[in-house]
């Protein structure tokens, strides 16, 4: 959690895995992850190239996490701050959190079966599936929004357990055996 100064007041900064939620309720055309990308690619390369307004959205999704979602309206909340951009500084803190809260780093890790996983409804709103996931392991929201979403990964990968369902590849002695 980063605590931030936006045009004179104090804003907690939370993500988790509900703040992807919370986005795309409130920007339904846009992607928080990519949004986030393009920020910190900008940021890294030419800090004069970041899109302020997707910083702003990034920072309203995250303050509305921190309120457990009883939080006003993105535009009642820029209206309300009353400010025209964002300081080095802020925008430097607001993608740090989001950073830390949705990227693994270097850490190599995977969830069961990713890569051959069946087509599912929430494919167009992976937001959605990870707070499905998260109520059938009955998490409530709060407990949601105490991990990060590398955090949660992980948790859902340990309480999956391993798979010992799968088949194993039939060896010749196993074909030889069955003509026999």
């Amino acid at each position: 959690m980063h605590v931030v100064v936006i045009g004179g007041h104090e804003f907690e900064l939370v993500a988790s895995p509900s703040t992807l939620y919370w986005y795309k309720c409130e920007f339904r055309d846009r992607d928080m992850i990519s949004d986030l990308a393009d920020a910190t690619v900008a940021r890294l390369s030419d800090p004069a190239d970041i899109d302020g307004t997707s910083v702003a959205m990034i920072a309203w999704a995250m303050v509305k996490t921190a309120h457990g979602g009883r939080f006003v309206g993105y535009n009642t909340w820029i209206a309300r701050l009353g400010i025209e951009e964002f300081s080095y500084e802020q925008v430097s803190a607001i993608l740090e959190e989001a950073e830390r809260g949705f990227f693994r780093g270097s850490k190599v890790t995977t969830c069961k079966d990713a890569a051959s996983k069946k087509p599912s409804k929430f494919d167009d709103a992976p937001e959605l599936g990870l707070l499905v996931t998260a109520k059938r392991m009955g998490l409530s929201f709060t407990e949601l929004d105490s991990f990060t979403l590398p955090e949660f990964l992980d948790f859902v990968d340990m309480w999956v357990g391993e798979d010992t369902s799968t088949t194993r590849a039939a060896t010749q002695d196993d074909i030889d055996g069955l003509f026999s």
